[in-house]
């Protein structure tokens, strides 16, 4: 079964990662039958909140169920409201603010530009997701 830890990178399954045609496939895109994607180290939804995303495989059916009955036994019965809404606004801003996606893809490129231009280190690459694999 197809398995990905999300940990950096929702079913926009990597947490940025398909909202700007500029990024990588997310896991789900590419097979992952679940994601857990840390919202809040890529997204700005509050530490300690997180999404599952269940894939469209052949194990979705089976996955489901055992989601749901793990989810029952350790679900509170005082969930926080505050990382709920977290969650909600987060996803809400990569849905509705693509701009600063774009703004956060620019960011990322500024140092990595100046590390080419100055010439004293090398890249090895920028594109690790077309590894096979990867």
């Amino acid at each position: 079964m197809p398995r990905a830890s999300r940990s950096w990178s929702t079913r926009h399954g990597g947490t940025h990662l398909s909202f700007h045609p500029d990024l990588p496939t997310n896991a789900l895109a590419n097979g992952a039958d679940l994601v857990i994607s840390s919202t809040h180290k890529q997204a700005g939804s509050l530490t300690q909140s997180a999404m599952i995303h269940l894939g469209d495989g052949p194990f979705a059916d089976q996955l489901e169920p055992l989601i749901n009955r793990a989810h029952r036994a350790v679900q509170s019965t005082s969930e926080s409201a505050v990382l709920l809404a977290s969650l909600d606004l987060a996803r809400r801003a990569l849905v509705t603010q693509p701009a600063r996606v774009r703004r956060s893809i620019d960011f990322a490129d500024s140092p990595r530009d100046q590390v080419r231009i100055r010439g004293r280190f090398t890249i090895a690459s920028d594109r690790f997701h077309e590894i096979p694999g990867w």
